[in-house]
């Protein structure tokens, strides 16, 4: 397992360049954008985007980032930030495939890119 973490989930160039090393050393057949519910950063998001905006520095580069989540399943039935997390899970996921290692690996069948969201209360990890 090779594991990268960041807030938010964000597949940005250096997540990007972390995921093309993993993939050229080590070559798993697996890749999971792993959400997990009460993410505090998607919370951030929410707040920022729907309030008085988002804060200096980091955390409006968070909020940025998270934006399309965000906006993609406002005004949707169910829990807001339940929503974001999937959403922001098949967002990265489709950034992911932009990348010309993963979505050459992803045509030739050697690597699946998939979601998950791990609870917190029970440690469980459904697949989406």
């Amino acid at each position: 397992m090779f594991d990268n973490r960041v807030a938010g989930n964000i597949a940005d160039d250096l997540l990007m360049a972390s995921v093309a090393y993993a993939l050229e050393h080590f070559d798993p057949p697996l890749l999971v954008v792993l959400g997990h519910e009460r993410c505090g950063a998607v919370t951030a998001a929410i707040d920022a985007l729907t309030g008085p905006g988002p804060g200096p520095g980091y955390a409006g580069t968070l909020v940025r980032h998270l934006r399309p989540a965000v906006e993609a399943v406002l005004g949707r039935p169910g829990d807001l930030v339940a929503n974001v997390v999937r959403a922001n899970i098949a967002l990265q996921i489709r950034r992911l495939h932009s990348s010309p290692p993963i979505a050459g690996r992803v045509q030739t069948g050697r690597l699946h890119v998939t979601g998950a969201v791990y609870d917190l209360d029970t440690g469980e990890v459904p697949f989406l």
